[in-house]
């Protein structure tokens, strides 16, 4: 789990995003849990990519492990899938907080 602040970038055969903070009124990204955000985005194509990562703000208590991001359009129904399956963490691993992760 983690406090930090988490964000993302979107990119698509049409575009990207600006960095969009995903954050809710939930307690989110939680152990175990499932979190979801909604944003109103301009048409960005076929997505490509996904840039997410956090701003380790306690870096010793910011370890965050992601299975994956799913992006879906309300506009098409359609769904891409990022898989990551990796830890954010500066102290671990690869000590990545920020990742690009390809469409599956």
């Amino acid at each position: 789990s983690t406090d930090a602040n988490v964000h993302m970038r979107i990119f698509g055969t049409n575009g990207s995003t600006e960095k969009l903070t995903l954050d809710s009124d939930a307690n989110n990204f939680q152990r175990g849990g499932v979190d979801s955000f909604d944003f109103d985005l301009p048409d960005l194509g076929d997505l490509r990519r996904v840039r997410i990562g956090h701003d380790n703000l306690h870096p010793l208590r910011d370890s965050w492990y992601l299975q994956k991001v799913e992006v879906t359009s309300l506009r098409t129904d359609e769904t891409w899938t990022f898989n990551s399956l990796a830890w954010f963490d500066k102290w671990s691993g690869d000590r990545k907080i920020i990742r690009d992760l390809d469409v599956a």
